[in-house]
């Protein structure tokens, strides 16, 4: 097994707190790239390449949306979104279920809301490669500490639901 991680991939979309830039694109909305050929596509296009070279048996996205969503349905604060296949929907189920375990307060607790929003990168690797993807959510409602720890406890927990990790 093999782990590509892609850090940081929209630099200025963290520092300014927003997801489009006109100067940019939305690299959160570039899979497969617009014929814009905004920087944002051509950063698409090139995790596309990357997808396909490593032939990637699974995608995991991570992501904060502006609150929680047990407040505000709205947002996608605290959510995990899965590819509309079984073996997603079977891993989301069980992760949610051990991360879950190590939250205490209700509103900081993972949701299931549904499939990856089309365009993103965990909506393109399940349309195109069929596989098991993903895209977590925090929220930036709480310290960067937590949120990391999420992130993290989420990753392993998918990883570890399918297999690809010990328990």
């Amino acid at each position: 097994m093999r782990i590509a991680v892609l850090p940081k991939v929209n630099p200025l979309g963290l520092e300014k707190k927003i997801r489009y830039l006109p100067e940019i694109g939305d690299m959160n909305r570039a899979y497969p790239p617009s014929v814009e050929n905004t920087p944002a596509d051509r950063l698409g296009a090139e995790i596309i390449n990357l997808m396909e070279r490593y032939k990637i048996a699974r995608l995991i996205d991570l992501h904060e949306a502006r609150t929680f969503h047990r407040m505000d349905p709205s947002s996608l604060g605290q959510t995990l979104l899965f590819a509309d296949n079984s073996i997603s929907a079977i891993l989301a189920m069980d992760a949610v279920d051990a991360v879950n375990k190590g939250i205490s307060d209700g509103v900081k607790k993972f949701v299931l809301v549904g499939h990856p929003i089309p365009a993103s990168s965990a909506w393109y690797a399940e349309k195109v490669f069929e596989i098991a993807a993903f895209t977590v959510e925090t929220s930036p409602r709480q310290p960067l500490e937590d949120r990391v720890e999420q992130h993290l406890a989420m990753v392993h927990a998918l990883l570890s639901a399918g297999g690809w990790l010990e328990q």
